[in-house]
Formats: C-alpha cells, sequence, structure tokens
C-alpha cells in the first residue's frame, strides 16, 4: 500500500540523471522502513519504473548509504554487483542461470521447513542460515578422535578373508563387480 501511495504517474525516463544517484539507497530505505517488508521489496521489483520517480523524491537517509559504501568497499570491492539470499551467492548473478536461482532458492526454502518441523526456534534457524556455506574443498581427517569408526574392515574378523591389498581393486573380476578389498 506504502509503494502504491507512490507518484506513478510519470516513468523513470523523465529523470534526470543526479536524480537516480541515490536511487538504490532510497528504495532500500523505502523497504527497510515497510511494515511487511518481502511485500515492499516485490512490489517496488514489479513496479519500479512507475515508482522511480516517488523514489527520487525522497530522503536517502545518510546512514544506509554510509553503510552501503562501507560495504561494497571493505567486503566486495567497489565494482561488485552481487545477489544473495542467506548470505550464500546467487547464480544468476555469475551465470544468469534462471533454473540455478530456482533451484536455490526451492532448497533454501525447504530447509527452513525442515527446521521449523523439527521444532527448532525461529531465531535459531536465522543464526543457522546466516552461517558461511562450507568450502569446497572441506576434508576431514579420519585420524582424528572426534571419527569413529562403526565397522573397522581392516581389523574386524568378519572381513579377514578379503585380501588386504588395493591393487585387488584393479584385478578384473567374472562377475563384472570391483573385487572387495580390506581397507577402510
Amino acid at each position: 500500500e506504502e509503494l502504491a501511495a507512490a507518484d506513478a504517474s510519470h516513468d523513470a525516463s523523465e529523470l534526470k540523471v543526479w536524480a537516480l544517484q541515490d536511487l538504490g539507497v532510497q528504495a532500500a530505505a523505502r523497504v527497510l522502513a515497510a511494515k511487511q517488508p518481502l511485500r515492499a521489496l516485490r512490489d517496488l521489483c514489479q513496479n519500479f519504473p512507475f515508482l522511480a520517480r516517488g523514489l527520487s523524491k525522497g530522503p536517502a537517509p545518510r546512514e544506509l548509504a554510509l553503510e552501503v559504501d562501507r560495504l561494497q568497499q571493505t567486503v566486495w570491492g567497489s565494482s561488485f554487483s552481487g545477489a544473495f539470499l542467506n548470505g550464500r551467492p546467487l547464480p544468476l548473478v555469475e551465470t544468469n542461470d534462471l533454473a540455478g536461482l530456482l533451484t536455490t532458492m526451492t532448497r533454501e526454502m525447504r530447509t527452513v521447513d525442515e527446521l521449523q518441523t523439527a521444532g527448532v526456534p525461529p531465531l535459531a534457524i536465522r543464526a543457522m542460515l546466516s552461517l558461511p556455506a562450507a568450502p569446497a574443498s572441506l576434508r576431514v581427517s579420519a585420524r582424528h578422535p572426534a571419527v569413529v569408526v562403526l565397522n573397522d574392515i581392516g581389523r574386524d574378523r568378519k572381513y579377514a578373508r578379503w585380501p588386504p591389498s588395493v591393487k585387488e581393486l584393479l584385478r578384473p573380476n567374472p562377475w563384472g563387480q570391483i573385487s572387495f578389498c580390506r581397507k577402510n
């Protein structure tokens, strides 16, 4: 409703360049000040050309503009543009992959639903979703004391008749299967 009250009688083509410089901050301020921010963001995105004129007439909060500038300089660099969901980059920005964007958003919504079903409080869910993603080269040492081997193939009597050499995997098997070896 707040966006509907904006001046939608003119489109953004009549705006001067100087009126466009803080348009992003003004739009962010409008979304942050709304009673229902997601609805305001949706309406703003869907009707931006019509709402741009009304947005440009509004104030650009100095604190918000400084915070945006600080984040652009320190976190991403001055020429970065991107879109994030729960702190993770969306594939739309890098590869223009709409299917990947939909997959990412569906996966995030499913995660939230599963956590809610498990009875996790909303504040804990928000904290979990803002955790950084695991690095792609994550490795776990099997020698660490936190790793417990429930089925120790190398020592268990049940597997004593299996050959202990890894080279056994390279031998052809008459049934077309991979041969077994007694290594964890």
